[in-house]
Formats: structure tokens, C-alpha cells, sequence
């Protein structure tokens, strides 16, 4: 497994070919929560390089900090830096649609309501140039897990995870600087106290707890 990087590089410094598959590994990492195998990106990323290819890459992005190997024989997962490069990733710029019916004609390829949410996202991305989301009503689905990531001093990548396999994730600014532990302290309890409800009823108990800590 390599050490990691000592210092802390831009994404910009990074190959259009580097970024690709770091967009591709930390958005599979975040749908499944598993390790992301070379072989995996080969085969089902969409890149059209070789397998040496694909290593090589993933050894430049490990040496550099975005990613690491838990374990010699397992795959890879990004790391914080990989994270906040994925979110400046999606961050970036990108020209909007040239008419509704272009608009429109994609969304009509989407094939479940999944695909439908997903191309929403991104044609609200595309259209404002800033993060987009599409999310269904809370009360369908139930809560499995949350994670909090560090981008900045007072910025955060929330990740949330429904049965289903429905993954929503946002960056919030929460307006002071929050320790890692803290953080880490908050999704477990969150994990522990709600997995397996309806998001409904995790909104509503949330909102009463904060409710009952302000009345203190």
C-alpha cells in the first residue's frame, strides 16, 4: 500500500484522464461503499483504456493523496482530498443546454425514476452552474446510514444512504468550523439512533430533539 502523499495537490494539476476516472471511482465508491477495483473501472467505467492503463492511473492518484488501499489485495477508496476534488469536479463550469427540447429529449431517455432524478441533477447543474438535486418525497424510503465528509473550515459533503440503494449527497455550509470528530461523533449517532426508519419519521425526530434543546 503506498503512504500517503505528504502534501496536498490540485485537482487542476491532475489529466483529463486522471479526473475521469477519479470522478468514476468516487462516484461508485459513494453508490456501493466498497472498495473500487481496477478491473471494475476497465470493464464497467466507460473509459475505453486498457487494464495497464487504468492501473497506472490509479498508482498516480494514490501517490498524490486522492485515493488510497485499504488493504494490499482490495480495491481503492477515496480519501478526503479525493472527496473535495470530486465536489470541485462537479463544481466546474459547464455550458447550459441550448433549448428546452434539448433538455427535454434527454430527459425522456431516462428509463426508471432514478435515471429520471439523476438527469434532473444534472440539468439543473448544467443550467445554473452549481450543484443540482432531484429528490423524491421523504416519506419513501428508509434511512441506512450518513456520512460527513470535510471540505473546508465550515463546508461539509453530506452523504446519505436509503434502502434501495438510493444515495443522495449535497455539500451544506454550516457557518463554523466543525472538527473531524465531531463529525465522525455525529453520523454515528445518527447511524446507531435511526437505521432502518422511514426518512419521515427521522426529520421528525430530529426536528423535536432540536426543538427540546432549544427549550433548554
Amino acid at each position: 500500500m503506498t503512504p500517503p502523499a505528504t502534501r496536498e495537490s490540485s485537482y487542476h494539476e491532475l489529466p483529463e484522464r486522471s479526473r475521469r476516472i477519479l470522478a468514476g471511482l468516487v462516484g461508485h465508491y459513494i453508490d456501493r461503499g466498497e472498495p473500487v477495483s481496477s478491473l471494475w473501472l476497465t470493464r464497467y467505467g466507460g473509459f475505453g483504456w486498457s487494464s495497464a492503463t487504468v492501473r497506472n492511473v490509479l498508482a498516480t492518484l494514490e501517490e498524490r493523496g486522492y485515493v488510497n488501499q485499504p488493504h494490499a489485495s482490495s480495491g481503492r477508496v477515496p480519501t478526503d482530498q479525493g472527496y473535495r476534488a470530486y465536489v470541485d469536479l462537479l463544481l466546474e463550469s459547464r455550458p447550459a443546454p441550448k433549448s428546452t427540447s434539448d433538455v427535454e429529449a434527454r430527459l425522456r431517455q431516462a428509463g426508471t425514476i432514478n435515471d429520471v432524478l439523476s438527469n434532473v441533477s444534472h440539468e439543473l447543474s448544467r443550467a445554473s452552474h452549481h450543484l443540482g438535486f432531484a429528490l423524491l418525497p421523504p416519506t419513501i424510503g428508509t434511512f441506512k446510514q450518513i456520512e460527513f465528509v470535510p471540505l473546508s473550515d465550515s463546508r461539509i459533503l453530506v452523504v446519505v444512504s436509503t434502502d434501495g440503494d438510493g444515495v443522495v449527497h449535497k455539500v451544506v455550509d454550516l457557518g463554523e468550523r466543525i472538527s473531524v470528530s465531531d463529525l465522525r461523533q455525529g453520523s454515528q449517532f445518527l447511524n446507531s439512533e435511526f437505521a432502518g426508519l422511514p426518512l419521515w419519521d427521522v426529520r421528525a425526530t430530529v426536528a423535536e430533539h432540536l426543538r427540546q434543546e432549544r427549550m433548554l
